[in-house]
């Protein structure tokens, strides 16, 4: 074993919560910054086109979380969905959404380790992005999906910490862009 590959069995696992100016990518950083324990990283993936008010929001998050959002920006299209356009010439192929892979997924991709356990916010009722994202994201490693609860779990703006054994979480929120 050489000893880069030492290095990185030894080197602590890290939490990556991936924030996405959405309330429940806020609470799922809140909670895994108070209980993961080690380090926590909270990353956001710019995309120049979404809602300006998207930043304020992001600034806010910062004091109440109490730490730095981490930004991070594909560079190649400098981060906008009219870059990706002009050079690609689509948006949505039989692929799916090239903005989304190259603005949103390849970046989290390029950002993350293998050992790293991710964290992403999803509401109850985006189950079949839940289970779209575990089929498309099998190696990606998550202890806990924070989602809002609704009618019976507490009211609108209650969250609930759900722990999931043996899955894998949920991939940032998208539909913040402006229009």
């Amino acid at each position: 074993m050489n000893s880069a590959t030492h290095d990185a069995l030894m080197r602590p696992a890290r939490t990556v919560c991936w924030f996405s100016c959405g309330a429940p990518s806020a609470v799922a950083a809140k909670i895994a910054i108070e209980t993961a324990g080690g380090e926590v990283i909270v990353a956001y993936n710019h995309v120049i086109e979404e809602h300006p008010d998207n930043l304020r929001f992001l600034a806010d998050c910062e004091k109440w979380l109490g730490v730095k959002i981490l930004r991070l920006m594909n560079e190649e299209y400098d981060g906008s969905i009219y870059q990706v356009f002009s050079r690609r010439g689509y948006l949505v192929g039989p692929s799916g959404a090239s903005c989304t892979r190259l603005l949103k997924k390849k970046v989290r991709q390029d950002f993350e380790r293998p050992d790293d356990v991710q964290v992403f916010g999803y509401t109850v009722e985006e189950q079949r992005r839940v289970d779209n994202f575990i089929d498309a994201n099998f190696r990606v490693r998550s202890a806990a999906c924070v989602t809002a609860g609704h009618a019976g779990r507490g009211g609108p703006n209650s969250p609930i910490l759900a722990t999931l054994w043996g899955w894998h979480g949920v991939g940032p929120q998208s539909g913040n862009l402006r229009t």
